[in-house]
């Protein structure tokens, strides 16, 4: 049939010819070319970092909420997750005709709803629309002869990588299969637990050296103490005997000792039967006074011990008087 129209029509078709040709030729001229079109993929990666955390909870705090929520989205067709150490990354796959922007701002509003519930360790949620321009320009393989994995690890830190980001139009640059050296220390515990029973037993050692000589020096004290009771006994027995120190002085009782006159400074002020707070009360100063002690004793709960009253009301405790 096109055959025969054609033959009919031998001017129609040559036109219609000559009318292709010059469509082409003017839609060649005015085509541009693009080596990497704008295209949008129907994916989204949700980002999510859990600093310290192992996969297991990063998996059960955060992946699967982020998949429960994501699975309300309009126009999502798959789900997958991976759950590493200190992040979680969760793909979601759309439907071809599925508006990117309206997805990515619905997915925003879905994470808001669970940030809440998530400890403040757990970073913000990162939004990654998957495109052509994420993906790196150039790759390149560095090499060298006779250099170990260090020292080409150290050349494209120190070297090629600031050379490169330092060119007008990169943005990026990044290094995989890299060496990362780390020293791993390794203790033998039976060696720690060798140290530990030195230090343990040298320890224990002098302790129980001290608890010797403290018993040692209480027990002195113990019959310092016995001794000098019965030695104030026998003055107190026998008039005219003392008790005298190392040094010679006379500790008991007192020599030459001479009544003076005290201004009680306390408000209220107990007056003992005996020189110490182990003795009974007979009265108290409430006021201000002027007294005459007669004689000076030590005893329990006073610093510069006590003081008998010429009234023989009782003792009182020097701490607060002051002598005129």
């Amino acid at each position: 049939m096109f055959g025969k129209f054609s033959v009919r029509k031998p001017y129609t078709v040559l036109v219609a010819v000559v009318l292709v040709i010059v469509l082409g030729i003017v839609s060649f001229t005015k085509m541009t070319s693009d080596l990497l079109p704008n295209i949008s993929f129907p994916y989204v990666l949700v980002m999510t970092t859990y600093p310290g955390a192992s996969p297991e909870t990063v998996e059960m705090v955060v992946t699967k909420p982020v998949e429960s929520s994501m699975a309300t989205v309009s126009n999502i067709e798959e789900i997958s997750s991976v759950s590493n150490e200190n992040y979680s990354m969760v793909i979601l796959q759309f439907a071809q005709s599925a508006d990117m922007n309206a997805v990515s701002l619905e997915i925003r509003e879905n994470l808001d709803q669970i940030r809440s519930y998530w400890d403040d360790s757990v970073g913000n949620p990162i939004i990654m629309k998957i495109n052509p321009d994420m993906l790196p320009v150039m790759i390149a393989a560095v090499g060298g002869k006779d250099m170990s994995a260090a020292e080409i690890t150290d050349l494209t830190n120190d070297t090629i990588v600031p050379e490169l980001e330092s060119i007008e139009g990169v943005a990026s640059v990044s290094g995989m299969g890299l060496l990362e050296e780390s020293v791993n220390v390794i203790i033998r515990q039976e060696k720690i637990d060798a140290v530990n029973e030195q230090v343990f037993g040298s320890i224990d050692k002098e302790i129980d050296e001290n608890l010797a000589e403290l018993q040692e020096n209480k027990q002195d004290i113990y019959d310092g103490q016995a001794e000098l009771e019965n030695a104030k006994k026998c003055a107190d027995a026998n008039k005219g005997y003392a008790v005298f120190n190392e040094s010679g002085k006379q500790v008991y009782p007192k020599a030459d000792f001479s009544p003076y006159l005290v201004e009680v400074t306390a408000t209220d002020l107990n007056i003992r039967k005996g020189p110490g707070t182990n003795y009974g009360k007979t009265g108290k100063f409430t006021g201000k006074g002027v007294f005459t002690i007669t004689e000076e004793r030590a005893g329990t709960g006073s610093n510069k011990g006590w003081g008998k009253l010429k009234s023989g009301a009782g003792w009182i405790s020097l701490d607060y008087v002051k002598r005129l």
